[in-house]
């Protein structure tokens, strides 16, 4: 496979320079055609390396809560262990000991339910993401640029919904 006339990086230094696509495709001496089909890869690989971004920030941010929730549930935990002894080991007071095992145990569930939906939340994310990703190929082998057209609106629409959000 011979290798591409056009360097992507340099069409798209030459392209945030104002340089027309004619200009582009005399400098790599091709046509004009090959210069826009190569604004469309590069046009993909910006949105695919976008996409990517967004992807690790979503993730390391549940990362993040995760660590954070079991260093929470360790602290409860640990906790929990010095009231147990402490109960066993008392004789009087063991009301008050009782209500901090009991409100320690509470605190414990609600650390695991908050657990248990961020990884449903996560879960269905990547799911919604895969489902989406797949009925845009189907479009676009279906009817080729459809799967631009739609990426475009989705994008316009997040674009206004920030512009509404900042306001």
């Amino acid at each position: 496979m011979p290798l591409p006339k056009i360097d992507l990086a340099e069409l798209n230094r030459m392209l945030r320079e104002g340089k027309t696509q004619q200009a582009c495709a005399e400098h790599f001496s091709v046509t004009k055609g090959a210069v826009s089909m190569a604004r469309k890869r590069l046009k993909n690989t910006v949105t695919k390396i976008t996409s990517l971004e967004k992807a690790s920030e979503l993730i390391e941010a549940d990362l993040n809560l995760m660590t954070r929730f079991k260093s929470n549930m360790e602290t409860i935990l640990e906790e929990l262990e010095e009231v147990k002894k402490e109960l066993k080991n008392s004789d009087g007071g063991k009301g008050q000991l009782r209500e901090s095992l009991i409100s320690l145990i509470s605190e414990n569930r609600k650390h695991l339910s908050l657990l248990k939906d961020i990884a449903e939340s996560w879960y269905y994310h990547q799911e919604a993401a895969e489902f989406r990703e797949e009925v845009l190929n189907v479009l676009e082998e279906e009817a080729p640029g459809t799967k631009e057209k739609v990426l475009n609106r989705l994008r316009q629409a997040r674009a206004l919904r920030s512009a509404v959000r900042i306001a």
